[in-house]
């Protein structure tokens, strides 16, 4: 452990929309980190509930800095304010409105773990899943993949988890610590909803991670989850960048053979798209055949292998899939 003689400030930030009955929960639990040196950014995305009269019973707080957009600016777009123009810790974390940390000691840990490993520039913690339907937790499939790996040493090589990303799926904001320098480096906050995953991804080519396997960081899975809206055909292909921009980037930033990184890039598209292709294939013809003319046009050779995927092919709703189509 080591004996912090100077705390840097890490800001806690929370972007927030309608989340009144669980945004309390949120902040409370930021103000209970037993770090000394924090500030909790909190960006409300002019929110229409409640949200203002239950974030006001904590503003007393000298440690919270609170502040109403204009405007509904969007969801990556207030992340982006809240990180480059409201926030000004040396390190970056987020908590959700809807999620909490259960674990007072985590940016404690974090800090304590960049401080003593000077080649680590990130840190993750555990996650955990609370299914607001039955109220259970469970652990992460990430965490599970990785407990007995990556949580059992000092640190990882952030290449390492980069590379793993397809197959153990990946780290996201939720328990997450990181130096706010380095978003000068990277391609950040664009509009693609997988913002935090372009962005992580992206950091991993930078340096080393550590791993916290305390349970730290309670994702809360409701009806209102931004992955549950809609989709669409254009879900799919506006959100390519997740993939294209890590992809690009470490192609130009890495020290990887060139054909890990296109393997790479392979199995996240065949992921990302056939998962697309199945859900639209189920009811959605039209969106159907617009995502799939696009992956033929420009992603020749993951068409190619999700159509001939046995798994694909015998998919219960495979026969949806072969009338959408009309080419099988």
């Amino acid at each position: 452990m080591v004996d912090l003689e100077i705390k840097p400030l890490v800001s806690i930030i929370i972007t927030s929309f309608n989340r009144a009955k669980w945004i309390g929960n949120t902040i409370q639990s930021a103000l209970d980190q037993d770090y000394p040196n924090v500030e909790i950014i909190i960006s409300d995305n002019q929110s229409t509930d409640n949200s203002d009269t239950v974030i006001k019973k904590y503003i007393h707080d000298k440690r919270i800095k609170y502040f109403v957009n204009d405007s509904n600016i969007g969801m990556m777009a207030n992340f982006k304010k809240a990180t480059e123009e409201l926030a000004t810790g040396e390190y970056i974390t987020y908590v959700s409105s809807d999620d909490y940390f259960v674990n007072k000691k985590f940016i404690s840990d974090s800090i304590n773990k960049m401080l003593e490993y000077s080649n680590v520039n990130a840190v993750c913690a555990k996650v955990l899943l609370l299914n607001q339907k039955n109220n259970k937790i469970i652990e992460s499939n990430f965490y599970k993949c990785c407990k007995n790996t990556f949580y059992k040493k000092n640190y990882v090589s952030g290449i390492e988890v980069f590379l793993k990303f397809p197959s153990k799926h990946s780290v996201c904001f939720g328990g997450y610590l990181f130096k706010r320098r380095d978003l000068n480096k990277i391609i950040s906050f664009n509009n693609c909803i997988f913002g935090d995953t372009l962005i992580i991804l992206q950091l991993l080519c930078l340096g080393d991670i550590a791993f916290i396997k305390d349970d730290t960081y309670v994702f809360r899975q409701h009806e209102n989850n931004t992955y549950n809206k809609n989709l669409t055909g254009d879900y799919f292909i506006d959100n390519l960048d997740f993939i294209i921009i890590p992809y690009n980037f470490a192609l130009n930033n890495c020290n990887i053979k060139k054909d890990k990184i296109e393997n790479w890039k392979e199995k996240m598209l065949f992921q990302f798209i056939r998962y697309g292709y199945i859900v639209l294939g189920r009811s959605k013809k039209e969106e159907f055949i617009k995502l799939n003319k696009y992956i033929e046009s420009n992603f020749p050779k993951t068409h190619k292998k999700i159509r001939g995927d046995i798994r694909y092919n015998l998919h219960k709703n495979y026969e949806n899939v072969k009338m959408s189509l009309k080419i099988f």
